[in-house]
């Protein structure tokens, strides 16, 4: 009987360990376990500055946001050429590598005086990609951004307590592009920091205190008054209104003769507001493009459209052989130096065409505040009775309509700020308000189309082809 015992409890034991060595052996060919969302990462790990140095593949960069706070944490994203999280690289931050986890992150302290360098090397050492910062008005800003204008957009709105808030964010976007928001209270932590577009989370690809850079999702619907907002922790900022858009050529023939004029478009699908466009012909040998009756548009160029509901730009077409052809449209954003405009920053003519878009945002913002107030004057006139079933459904209504009358006057005074910071004058300011008052369209015979410096590599995104 005692033998019996025995063999069974020497069984139960082989048992057990054959039960965790299989255990084991799984987990092994199953790769690495990720946290639980609920987890908290241990992401100041890669605070640590003087990793082992390991190089970045050709077409690697940054996605980085443009202003950084000295001495405080900021977090950054590598990606590949193919769009995808570079794991297991080192940023250089000031020569000194800073390696990044499986999601492509990198979190490092910003220096305290001087100024900042983040950059990536091959094997080789040799530079593949890199991004200057210079100490301006207390903070580091990438070149070429402006970092008077930054800093007055900041300075004109000071933090209220400790809650996150947004004082610039593009009115206009695209699925693909890079969202760049400026506001305080902001986080460097990736566990924390949030954008909430339209009721979906989106990608953050890079944070700091006051400035955090995402990803418009490709498949985002297209259309206005998405609502957005950034959540730090628990606490929610103010929101904001963003119009999703898209923006392509248009034309009706399926076939083009060479020689032959046609008339197409350059239109904007999905909001009212005036749209800065990018317009590069990826094969001038085959297809010109023109502003009626202009000359033909050099291989890179911007326009302005006119906002409303025919928000386009006519254009004329003519091929010179009957093949196909693709033309890139590229929607700006409306503050110069950031994500997607940077080399057209030192441009007098480009930042003239964004104080002239300001200027329509400011008309379209203040339409939008008389249609509220028109239609809360409705409600209080023609409302049911107190008592009345229906009379909940009102105050629920105008509880709705006041909220948003109150971010659309946030949003105007902000936008009013990045104008004047754009050199823009109280008389130009009022006269859009003015315009806004009226039934008055605006007119589209200021459109021009101006000539850009060629860019070397790819576009973040193309917005349309044909």
């Amino acid at each position: 009987m005692q033998i019996r015992e025995q063999i069974r409890s020497y069984s139960l034991v082989l048992a057990a360990l054959t039960l965790v060595s299989a255990i084991c052996f799984c987990r092994a060919f199953a790769g690495p376990v990720y946290p639980n969302k609920e987890e908290t990462r241990p992401w100041n790990r890669l605070v640590a500055i003087g990793a082992q140095f390991k190089p970045a593949t050709p077409g690697t960069r940054i996605a980085c946001v443009p202003v950084l706070l000295p001495g405080q944490s900021a977090f950054v994203t590598a990606v590949n050429s193919r769009n995808r999280a570079a794991a297991d690289i080192s940023v250089m931050v000031n020569g000194m590598p800073v390696n990044t986890d499986l999601e492509g992150l990198a979190v490092f302290t910003a220096p305290d005086s001087g100024g900042l360098t983040l950059s990536l090397m091959d094997a080789t050492h040799k530079v593949l990609y890199e991004r200057k910062y210079v100490a301006s008005g207390g903070k580091l800003v990438a070149q070429p951004l402006n970092g008077n204008l930054i800093s007055r957009l900041l300075d004109a709105s000071p933090p209220a307590g400790n809650a996150p808030t947004i004082i610039y964010a593009p009115l206009v976007t695209a699925p693909g592009l890079e969202l760049m928001i400026i506001g305080h209270n902001l986080s460097a932590n990736p566990e924390d920091v949030q954008v909430i577009m339209d009721g979906v989370s989106i990608p953050v690809v890079s944070s700091s205190p006051v400035s955090c850079l995402c990803l418009v999702p490709a498949r985002t619907g297209i259309g206005p008054l998405k609502e957005l907002f950034v959540k730090v922790g628990d606490d929610p900022s103010t929101a904001r209104e963003v119009d999703v858009a898209n923006a392509e050529l248009i034309y009706r023939e399926t076939t083009l003769e060479p020689g032959a004029i046609y008339h197409g478009r350059i239109q904007v699908i999905g909001t009212n507001f005036p749209c800065l466009l990018e317009i590069e012909n990826r094969f001038p040998h085959i297809v010109n493009l023109s502003m009626p009756g202009s000359s033909t548009l050099p291989t890179v160029s911007s326009v302005l459209t006119p906002g409303g509901e025919r928000n386009l730009v006519a254009v004329d077409i003519q091929v010179k052989e009957p093949v196909p052809f693709l033309v890139d449209v590229r929607i700006l954003p409306n503050l110069p130096g950031a994500p997607g405009s940077e080399e057209y920053v030192s441009d007098n003519n480009f930042v003239n065409l964004v104080r002239q878009t300001n200027l329509g945002d400011i008309t379209r913002l203040k339409r939008r505040l008389i249609a509220i107030d028109k239609r809360l004057a409705t409600l209080k006139n023609t409302g049911p009775a107190p008592g009345d079933p229906a009379a909940q459904r009102k105050d629920k209504q105008e509880k709705v309509l006041k909220e948003r009358r109150a971010r659309l006057n946030n949003m105007l005074a902000n936008e009013r700020q990045l104008f004047m910071s754009l050199g823009g004058t109280d008389n130009d300011y009022q006269k859009a308000l003015d315009l806004a008052q009226s039934e008055t369209q605006p007119t589209t015979s200021n459109i021009q189309a101006l000539p850009l410096p060629g860019q070397p590599g790819p576009k973040p995104a193309s917005q349309a082809q044909r």
